[in-house]
């Protein structure tokens, strides 16, 4: 089976089971009218983790201007237009026309074990189905979109009246990845690593890897963050348009916030900020000066 460690990696569904030291990095430039802090994020969490300690709510706190890589809250209708419009197959196209007789037996117990039917996964296009899998055990494991860093601010920030601005469009954060070539999708979706003899092992793995990588994002190791690597994402096209792609597009735009007077905090996945080709390395390459880790 497959080892389904780039599944998570590529979603940031993070876990972690005891939020006790939770110290998660933060980063901040300025000029001398301007400060942008950089909040590492995790985009689906369970209930009970408490991340929210004094640096980060005074940080969030204080900026008039809020960015996420994509506000889904406003714009939940294009987002899933887009995902319906490039992620499910049309005609009689389906994907097992594109898996081997293994491959398909793999995700059809894949799919048995994690209570998703397997005709749905069919008709989504290998990208969409990887996010699918990827949602579906970070809800084994109690994890949820609601409870994500996000979805936790960005209703604070509209209602404390903060303007709202985003790395990208939701176009583009769909785009980015569906447009990549079926072979590079599968093999995101399906991996080399068949290390385990059945699915519900394979996603006891997954999740052990999700509380590893989650303690490390809730500690602030950012060293440990920054190994994942291309290996993670089963391909290295598409560790290029999940994470490096997106981190040179979203520079100038952090550098046009520099341009704007007053406080902003900018809130992304923690894979973007940590590494030698994250967003943080990317400012510091071009001469920015950026307090953290």
């Amino acid at each position: 089976m497959v080892l389904l460690r780039y599944l998570t990696a590529a979603f940031c569904a993070l876990w972690l089971a005891s939020a006790a030291n939770s110290q998660p990095a933060l980063w901040t430039l300025q000029d001398d009218d301007t400060t942008v802090h950089l909040f590492g994020t995790v985009h689906l969490l369970p209930a009970h983790v408490d991340w929210r300690h004094g640096d980060i709510d005074t940080a969030f706190d204080e900026a008039d201007t809020f960015c996420v890589e994509t506000d889904i809250i406003g714009n939940l209708g294009e987002v899933l237009q887009f995902t319906m419009r490039e992620g499910i197959f049309t005609g009689d196209e389906r994907l097992s026309d594109y898996l081997t007789d293994q491959q398909e037996a793999d995700l059809r117990e894949l799919a048995d074990e994690l209570g998703i039917l397997y005709q749905g996964l069919d008709v989504q296009k290998p990208w969409n189905a990887l996010f699918s899998v990827s949602e579906a055990i970070a809800r084994r494991s109690g994890m949820h979109s609601h409870y994500g860093v996000e979805m936790r601010l960005l209703p604070e920030a509209h209602e404390a009246g903060k303007a709202i601005c985003e790395m990208e469009s939701p176009e583009e954060h769909v785009v980015s990845i569906s447009s990549l070539p079926i072979e590079v999708q599968l093999a995101a979706l399906m991996g080399e690593d068949n290390a385990y003899e059945t699915a519900e092992e394979a996603i006891d793995a997954a999740i052990a890897d999700l509380q590893k990588t989650v303690v490390d994002w809730a500690e602030g190791d950012v060293a440990a963050l920054a190994a994942i690597d291309e290996d993670d994402f089963g391909h290295p096209e598409f560790y290029e348009a999940i994470l490096t792609k997106r981190n040179r597009n979203w520079i100038p735009r952090i550098e046009a916030l520099l341009d704007e007077p007053g406080v902003k905090f900018v809130a992304v996945g923690a894979a973007h900020l940590a590494g030698p080709e994250s967003v943080v390395a990317m400012l510091r390459d071009l001469g920015y000066s950026v307090d953290g880790p």
